[in-house]
This record gives C-alpha cells, structure tokens and sequence, in this order.
C-alpha cells in the first residue's frame, strides 16, 4: 500500500491535477487527437457534420503525455446489423520508476478495451452505450475494472444534444485491500452549427462526485476538408502556478484535421502549464 501511494504522490499528481482525484485515471485519459478539444468524444458529432455515417474506417493514434507517458489507441468503425459501432484498444505506459527505499525499478500500465454500440430510435434520436474493460499494473501489483457508459442524443437540423453517464461500473480485483472508486460522472453537452460562416460551437458540462468540469470548443470549417478547433476547460483553474510564462493560455487546446480522400489526419495539442503539454496525431482510414 506504501508503494502505490507513493506512485500516485510523486508521479501520478498530472492525473489528480487535471482529470480526478480518483483511482483509474486511465479511464478518463484521451485516446485520440479529437478528445484534446473535448473530453466526452468528438465522434458522434463529426458522423452528422462530416457525413461519415455510412463509412466504416480504422484510425491510429499516438499521444505524448508530460512526463514521457504514452498513449497508444486503434479505432474500428463498423457497422454491426441496425447499429453503429465502435471497437477501442488502447495502451497507457506510464513509464518507468524508482523506489527510493529498495533501489528496484519497476513498470506501470494501462489496457483498456472498448466496444460501443450506438441505436437510432427515431429520425433525430440516438442511443448509446459502451462496455469498457480495463487491467492496470504497478510493478507486481495488478487491479482490472469493468465499467459501463450510457448516452442519448438528440440531433435535429444545426442543434446536437448529448446526455450521458460515464463509467459506472465495479473493481474486479483491486491493487490491495484499501477501498477505491471509479471516476463515474455525469452531464450533458449541446453544440450548435452556424452553417452560414462554418462554426460549430460546443458546450460540455461534466459533475463527479467531488467537483464539476465545464469546457467550451469552437470548430471552424474551411472548404468541408479542414477544420481548426479551440478550446478551454476549467479544470485550467488547478494548473496556475504564478508564473506567467507557465500560466499563459493554460488548459487551451488546439486542434487541426485535414481529409483527404480516403484519409483523416488529426492533430491536437493541449496547455497544462508548468506540468507540460499533450501532444497527439491520429490517423484514420475511410471504407466506403
């Protein structure tokens, strides 16, 4: 127990800071370029907006966390009898470290698997939910969760509204015998597309057991095959550290995608202040 809470004091501190003060911040780690500019997925919107509905496709990411963590994810889009779905597989190395006391060094590591399953009701009413398994490693130490997230949407001519529960589920085997929670939360996000000068504007509210998150994100649309995003959350608030140089634009994000053919090439970058910088690229390849 001594060995975990030193892991999460001394290196972990990026993901109380930023994400939740819960265990398993994994879980709330983005996976793709897209999720820089807003926590909850990008997807579903760029389905409508992009008209990618019809398409299956694959994408690759690679994302550099401070600290030299990795995230590597692969996507699969697909559509399985009346729905739309989404299959997930992502890596989280967290690097190596050093116990101070014994000198060892050791390895720490995310898995996580996910399938998503999204139903349309009626014309502008959609359903969703997804299964998510996840198996964490520090050193010998060894923990795996189930978890659950459910949505609804709503979409009608420029308005998209999106509810929804994320990660609601239970610990299938903890690091030790001390109690630990998932970061469950729940909320709502609306978007709005002004079609005549091509902006997509984006609202998300975000409530955890202990604090709420609300993040604001404008998209803007060259010509149907770019788009440039911006954005700001007020987890931004937790990263101040006096400094000006560090402080400025803090919990900013920015976001590049170019189509091309068959071909999506995302780019995000996102300000954590004095802790550093995300920075991500993912690569997605369209079947028709």
């Amino acid at each position: 127990m001594f060995l975990k809470s030193k892991i999460y004091l001394n290196t972990f501190i990026l993901f109380t800071l930023v994400f939740s003060n819960y265990s398993y911040e994994g879980l709330l780690l983005p996976s793709q370029s897209s999720e820089l500019t807003n926590i909850n997925s990008f997807e579903i919107d760029k389905d409508f907006i992009l008209d990618l509905n019809s398409s299956s496709r694959i994408k690759s990411s690679l994302l550099v966390l401070p600290n030299d963590i990795y995230i590597n994810s692969f996507h699969y889009y697909f559509n399985l009898l009346k729905y739309s779905a989404i299959s997930n597989f992502t890596i989280i190395n967290y690097g190596s470290f050093s116990d101070s006391e014994t000198g060892n060094t050791f390895l720490s590591k995310d898995i996580i698997f996910k399938n998503k399953l999204r139903y349309q009701l009626k014309n502008n009413l959609y359903i969703a939910g997804t299964f998510k398994y996840m198996h964490s490693s520090i050193d010998s130490y060894k923990s795996s969760i189930i978890s659950l997230d459910f949505s609804s949407y709503y979409h009608k001519n420029n308005l998209f509204f999106n509810a929804f529960l994320n990660n609601y589920g239970f610990i299938l085997g903890s690091y030790t015998s001390y109690k630990e929670n998932l970061p469950t939360s729940y909320g709502a996000r609306i978007s709005y597309n002004l079609s005549n000068i091509n902006l997509l504007m984006f609202c998300n509210y975000q409530i955890f057991s202990d604090y709420s998150e609300i993040s604001f994100n404008n998209k803007f649309f060259i010509k149907d095959k770019y788009f440039v995003s911006i954005g700001y959350t007020s987890l931004a608030k937790n990263l101040y550290s006096g400094d000006f140089n560090n402080d400025f634009l803090v919990g900013f994000n920015l976001g590049v995608s170019i189509i091309y053919n068959n071909y999506i090439i995302d780019f995000g970058f996102k300000n954590l202040g004095s802790l550093g910088y995300i920075n991500a690229i993912s690569l997605s390849k369209l079947f028709n």
